[in-house]
């Protein structure tokens, strides 16, 4: 009976993911993320439906429930889980989590060593942090130790001193030329 139950909920769930996948390609992801739920419900231990609602939810740009979707997806080290790590990576990477990033990739190449779209977005993801690191390394070259003056505060300080100086002459002229102007005394 139990079987008969199972096998029941498997063909169910088949049929959910058949239009899911009828409504993806179609390009109707609201409609085919319903049926992936609605066959996820009926087999909820399918890695095949939780990698569908993961992609479904990715083009819904919604990256953040996909990461989980993608992570559901991952039992194993099968061929689903390397595609399943490498779209886990690009949804991380569209959230931001560049690290989480990187980690993603290396699994997929793990698994699938021959990926070149996982070599590629790892060696990208790889440069986007060098490159992150550098800027945060040149932002720290500038801001001044407590105590010392930012270049900008000494540029301002500078500024002010030339100027200061400008007038300083200024008035040491005007003064020179009003003492030239006095008439000599004549005794």
């Amino acid at each position: 009976m139990i079987m008969y139950l199972t096998l029941i909920l498997s063909l169910l769930a088949f049929d959910q993911t058949t239009k899911g996948n009828q409504h993806y390609q179609d390009k109707q992801y609201e409609e085919a993320l319903e049926s992936y739920r609605e066959a996820a419900e009926d087999d909820p231990p399918a890695p095949e439906i939780h990698y569908n609602i993961g992609n479904t939810l990715y083009r819904q740009e919604k990256y953040n429930q996909a990461a989980e979707a993608y992570r559901q997806a991952i039992v194993g080290e099968t061929p689903l889980d390397a595609q399943a790590y490498y779209n886990l990576g690009n949804s991380l990477y569209r959230t931001g989590q560049l690290h989480p990033a990187v980690e993603s990739y290396k699994r997929a190449l793990k698994i699938k060593p021959d990926d070149l779209d996982a070599k590629y977005n790892l060696e990208f993801v790889q440069r986007q942090l060098e490159d992150q690191q550098q800027q945060e390394q040149n932002q720290q070259q500038q801001q001044p130790e407590p105590g010392e003056m930012s270049k900008e505060e000494a540029e301002r300080l500078l500024n002010a001193l030339n100027q200061d100086e400008q007038e300083l002459q200024k008035q040491l002229r005007k003064q020179s030329e009003v003492k030239q102007k006095k008439p000599k005394k004549d005794w």
